[in-house]
């Protein structure tokens, strides 16, 4: 039997489709290596030399960046166990990950240091040759989530953006669970109270139907009967 920790690690896109025992020589290098950090503590800073990719292992952590003006925008939030963060910016050699990333509750994530992806790998070369390919379809991944975020913000109007987002993930529901409303308009770029007003007005439209923290679509929302609110 797969002993619980190793079943908690193959759920990783990065050990994906690595053998059992293989995992466990990767577990045995690379496991020691996890942190617990409280809600409101910084993983890493905006000025933060990247030195270590991170997995999350258990809570949820904000990615966000603070603008002039003293503004948090939200990101992305990770809150699936096994998702990766700050990788990017190790690998293209950037003297600083230029984000941060938060724990929005108590979080425990892995840190694991570059060498374990490269020549200097105390791990057998099958294995690194494995990582390193997990490591690109989590950048395609990620490259294909950043595109979808650049259609959901290219809306010329708040409305816009706000039925590109129901459109972009949730192309055949009628019915959405949204993430709170703090987080999604952070997501959009506003501000909370623009967004519960536009959605108000929807509402009042006959566009969306709110009940708790759901959002009914009706028919006759399409990305083409939007109209040209703010």
């Amino acid at each position: 039997m797969v002993p619980m920790q190793t079943k908690q690690w193959k759920e990783c896109v990065l050990f994906q489709g690595i053998e059992d025992c293989d995992l466990e020589e990767i577990i045995e290098q690379i496991g020691k290596h996890t942190k617990v950090y409280q809600k409101g503590e910084f993983i890493f800073g905006e000025d933060t030399e990247p030195t270590e990719i991170y997995i999350l292992l258990d809570g949820k952590v904000s990615i966000g960046k603070d603008t002039p003006s003293g503004k948090h925008i939200i990101i992305t939030q990770i809150e699936e166990a096994g998702d990766m963060f700050g990788e990017v910016y190790l690998f293209i050699k950037k003297e600083s990950y230029e984000m941060y990333a938060l724990a929005a509750e108590e979080t425990k994530v892995l840190a694991i240091s570059k060498s374990v992806f490269g020549i200097q790998s105390e791990l057998k070369t099958s294995l690194v040759l494995k990582l390193q390919e997990n490591l690109m379809r989590i950048f395609a991944s990620k490259a294909y989530r950043m595109n979808q975020k650049i259609k959901i913000l290219g809306g010329a109007s708040l409305r816009e953006k706000v039925v590109n987002y129901f459109f972009e993930f949730y192309p055949k529901e009628t019915e959405i669970l949204l993430p709170k409303r703090e987080e999604w308009a952070a997501y959009l770029n506003v501000t909370r109270p623009s967004l519960s007003r536009e959605l108000g007005k929807m509402k009042k439209e006959g566009l969306i139907d709110m009940k708790g923290k759901k959002i009914y679509i009706r028919g006759e929302l399409t990305p083409t009967s939007i109209g040209n609110n703010d």
